[in-house]
């Protein structure tokens, strides 16, 4: 498919003439058919420590701001159900808003309760206004056709002092740029997948636009930069052809979980660090709801 990008006020990117919501839905329904298949991986061990680990990290970071009495909690694409389950133990009144149950029902079906199927850009309108002291949306901005439409709603729905936990990929990050000028990959913008991904976040862009939303940045943390395989031409997943990139993410697997075996709060002190120098595949941003001030939507 062809199609451009243009650079937001805000300073992120997404792609120009964005598919129509109802193009969108079509396209997603038959990746899912396509895919459903997917939801039935039974993952290895490590694959399961991994995932807890990553979650148990995210939670540690986010868990030294919560307030006493604050407990109701909301999940925007809820994937698998481990976010869910996690908060759930951790005393809290938990729902979750996503396109299927499938994941849910394979992984965590005792989540299947406390779950709403539906787009998620009209079933947060159905959320009540201030009703949210936590809200978590992971690796999901970068799928919808108005980001900054959620954020604001976001904002709206948040509790005063609420907290939003946001997970998205660090997209036109320095890596890339020097990756491409450096020709260790060949291809522009080897990183843009369209039409999953219609919005890119780097690390100034994203604290730029959500402070624009009057959102205070509380602490932020990248992760595991498995793109520095890439300066490897033996390891080179994006223009090696013989060489198969999940031999990258299992590496990734292996070193994330042995960090994590030794303190997860170092790991976070260490990509703290990491997020700084705008390195990591993703970012871990924890925001609280700023009253300062009305939010201008732009």
């Amino acid at each position: 498919m062809k199609f451009e990008i243009e650079k937001d006020k805000l300073g992120f990117y997404s792609i120009k003439n964005k598919p129509s919501k109802d193009e969108l839905t079509k396209y997603y329904s038959l990746k899912y058919f396509n895919q459903k298949k997917n939801y039935l991986i039974k993952y290895s061990k490590e694959e399961i420590q991994y995932k807890k680990n990553k979650l148990n990290q995210k939670f540690l970071m986010i868990s030294s701001f919560f307030e006493e009495g604050k407990n109701n909690f909301l999940e925007l694409g809820s994937g698998e159900g481990f976010v869910l389950k996690k908060f759930y133990l951790n005393n809290f009144n938990v729902k979750g808003i996503d396109y299927s149950i499938d994941g849910v029902k394979n992984q965590n079906p005792d989540m299947l309760k406390y779950l709403v199927q539906g787009d998620l850009e009209d079933k947060i309108n159905l959320v009540k206004k201030n009703s949210v002291d936590v809200l978590w949306i992971e690796n999901v901005l970068e799928h919808v056709i108005s980001p900054k439409e959620v954020i604001f709603t976001m904002y709206n729905k948040l509790s005063p002092n609420g907290l939003l936990a946001v997970s998205i990929p660090n997209d036109f990050s320095v890596i890339q740029k020097d990756l491409v000028s450096s020709k260790f990959v060949k291809k522009d913008n080897y990183w843009l997948a369209y039409p999953d991904h219609l919005t890119y976040f780097d690390y100034k862009s994203l604290l730029k636009t959500f402070n624009h939303y009057n959102f205070e940045l509380l602490d932020i943390m990248s992760d595991y930069p498995i793109e520095f395989d890439l300066y490897c031409d033996a390891s080179n997943y994006i223009d090696n052809k013989q060489y198969d990139g999940k031999s990258s993410h299992l590496k990734r697997i292996k070193i994330e979980n042995m960090l994590s075996s030794i303190s997860d709060k170092k790991v976070n002190q260490l990509y703290r660090d990491y997020a700084k120098l705008g390195v990591g595949r993703s970012f871990f941003a924890v925001f609280k709801k700023s009253n300062k001030s009305n939010v201008e939507f732009i």
